[in-house]
């Protein structure tokens, strides 16, 4: 269920049709992962920007634009990681195909500016609705570098308690980005822990558990 779910979900999201359009330009591996790195490192650039061209007052409607293209594309990263941390190696062994990363570094790499891109996106929402949250009156969430400080500490689950959320609709933004940088937090420490050497082992019983290990690898990259 949860499978057919997270499939459906990623064909509403943006990155689907970008996806789908390198693959039916047929370009190189290495030129489709720079397309893909790229898409990743620009929504960062333009969450950034977003962030300090916020207005202290007043809206226009290319900042609602942002505003909800920032929720869209948090849903996106969340459920592109989902499928690639459950279902897509799932989906692969189903088909009978085998499943490999492009590139550990590069996977944690884009995990990186995916959990900086979250941040941005919610620390705008947050700049541009303060009546939502209780802020003393020496800090204004109002600003690039308060609203990111809050988002950051939401994030993290440092929580100092400065600033916290004065109605429903302030809660209903801080529970998804605390749940959501759990999530991102637990990914990418696992991520990068694949990426330390196994150390050498005096133990009989364990260098024959990696030697078999080893030669499994081998043989399915033969097949």
């Amino acid at each position: 269920m949860w499978c057919c779910l997270f499939k459906a979900l990623s064909y509403a999201a943006p990155f689907k049709g970008l996806y789908a359009a390198v693959r039916m330009a047929r370009w190189r591996k290495a030129t489709a992962s720079c397309v893909i790195d790229a898409w990743a490192i620009g929504h960062s650039v333009l969450a950034v920007i977003a962030l300090a061209l916020s207005r202290p007052a007043g809206r226009l409607w290319w900042e609602w634009v942002l505003l909800a293209y920032g929720m869209v594309r948090i849903i996106e990263i969340v459920v592109y990681q989902v499928n690639v941390l459950f279902f897509d190696p799932y989906r692969a062994k189903k088909q009978g195909k085998a499943y490999a990363f492009q590139g550990y570094r590069r996977v944690v790499l884009l995990a990186l500016h995916n959990y900086a891109e979250i941040l941005l996106w919610f620390a705008l929402w947050y700049r541009n609705n303060p009546t939502l949250f209780e802020v003393p009156t020496k800090l204004n969430l109002n600003t690039f570098c308060c609203s990111l400080y809050y988002s950051l500490t939401t994030m993290s689950t440092l929580g100092y308690g400065d600033i916290s959320p004065d109605c429903h609709k302030g809660l209903a933004l801080v529970v998804p980005q605390t749940v959501i940088g759990i999530f991102m937090t637990v990914l990418i420490f696992a991520r990068f822990l694949a990426l330390l050497p196994k150390p050498g082992t005096m133990d009989s019983l364990e260098r024959e558990e990696t030697l078999e290990t080893a030669n499994k690898a081998i043989d399915s990259d033969e097949k």
